[in-house]
């Protein structure tokens, strides 16, 4: 049995409802997932470097489509999904839809 050597716990993220935010935590889901492989290693699959993997991970800035595409590709996850949930970080979300004026069951205040 290997022993892995963890590197400095990650902060929290600053602001988790930013773009970056949304995508960061997404980001280190991911790589939770997979076992928590070192930026290093992750570094050592794809063309981005360890301190930018892991820049985007930090959630301080939204991190180009490539990187998070990389990162994805690092972890072994699909490069197409991982496009998509960039696109998708970017939307500000949604704000609650406003409850009706009326019950639905009811007729409409004005005369028919």
């Amino acid at each position: 049995m290997s022993a892995r050597k963890s590197g400095r716990p990650e902060r929290p993220i600053s602001d988790p409802e930013s773009p970056a935010g949304r995508i960061a935590a997404q980001l280190r889901n991911l790589r939770s997932s997979k076992g928590n492989p070192t930026y290093r290693e992750m570094a050592d699959r794809v063309w981005f470097s360890a301190g930018t993997l892991s820049a985007a991970a930090r959630g301080d800035h939204l991190p180009t489509r490539a990187v998070v595409v990389a990162f994805a590709e690092a972890c072994g996850a699909d490069p197409q999904e991982w496009a998509r949930r960039w696109y998708e970080a970017q939307r500000p979300p949604r704000p609650p839809s406003p409850p009706p004026r009326w019950p639905p069951s009811a007729a409409p205040p004005w005369p028919s």
